[in-house]
């Protein structure tokens, strides 16, 4: 058999032989994608912890906490479907500010109640940037298939 080096494209996988499946790119999207839920369920956790806070700065974070953490989870919502990772890393975050924002200028979308209140497209904003940072800095620092759990 003869060993053929191969490239998988963008993705920058090599690998070695003519017919073995490309698993390492597999295994990029599979872990991007279960990063991508955990990150989802940190800001539902963040929207549900928003309620019972209590302690410096109850007011404020009773305010806008809300709307950051529930910008973050729509951020990784929308950038879940596999569509998504071929598209530019703004693009999940630019249709997710044009959700949020949406959501927040029409008063929920005429379905929910919402108070307006402008600070509230700050939190926005504010949640859809860190969701979009933490989402680039991930692949980043862990990159996707090559995790290991430690000792």
């Amino acid at each position: 058999m003869r060993a053929a080096r191969e490239s998988s494209g963008s993705l920058g996988v090599e690998r070695w032989g003519t017919t073995a499946p490309c698993r390492e790119a597999y295994a990029a999207r599979v872990d991007r994608r279960v990063f991508r839920v955990a990150m989802d369920l940190v800001g539902v956790c963040g929207l549900l912890a928003a309620r019972h806070y209590a302690g410096f700065g109850e007011a404020l974070v009773h305010s806008y906490l809300g709307n950051v953490s529930a910008s973050f989870a729509v951020f990784f919502v929308v950038a879940l479907p596999p569509g998504m990772a071929r598209r530019p890393s703004w693009a999940p975050a630019a249709l997710a500010l044009l959700i949020v924002q949406g959501f927040e200028l029409t008063g929920g979308f005429g379905l929910m109640s919402n108070t307006y209140d402008p600070w509230d497209l700050v939190a926005n904003l504010a949640g859809v940037t860190l969701a979009w940072v933490t989402d680039c800095h991930a692949g980043r620092v862990v990159p996707a298939g090559r995790w290991q759990p430690g000792p």
